[in-house]
């Protein structure tokens, strides 16, 4: 049975965490939308998507992260998602939402890629504040 689960990643605090199991489908949408909501909790929120057991994942799952990524934008977070697996990892690709979504094979790099990304809408508000 597909799960998905939430808590604070191990290395950084400040960055949460969404662990899928299973496959992302219809079936599974709603939760994920919810359990993303969740994990963007406050401003400024770092969000990994842990996608290295999931197996597959249609447009209704692609959806619900694309969604969570545009209100951690809006409210200065970021959101990354971590996925070795090739069946997942090529809808990104497909639907040339790789970049968008700060989608990385290797688990470090997606990290690396939600805090740039959430250090360069700071620096953009800054820079909007100034003026």
């Amino acid at each position: 049975m597909p799960t998905i689960s939430v808590g604070t990643d191990e290395n950084d605090s400040s960055i949460r965490r969404v662990e899928v199991e299973g496959e992302i489908d219809l079936a599974l949408a709603d939760e994920l939308q919810q359990r993303l909501t969740q994990a963007s909790d406050g401003a400024a929120s770092v969000v990994l998507v842990d996608l290295s057991r999931c197996l597959f994942i249609d447009s209704r799952g692609l959806s619900a992260m694309l969604n969570a990524a545009r209100g951690l934008t809006r409210s200065g977070g970021a959101l990354a998602v971590f996925c070795p697996n090739p069946t997942p990892y090529r809808v990104f690709e497909v639907t040339n939402t790789r970049d968008t979504l700060n989608v990385a094979t290797r688990e470090e790099e997606a990290r690396s890629l939600a805090l740039s990304w959430r250090e360069r809408l700071r620096g953009a508000q800054d820079g909007a504040t100034e003026e």
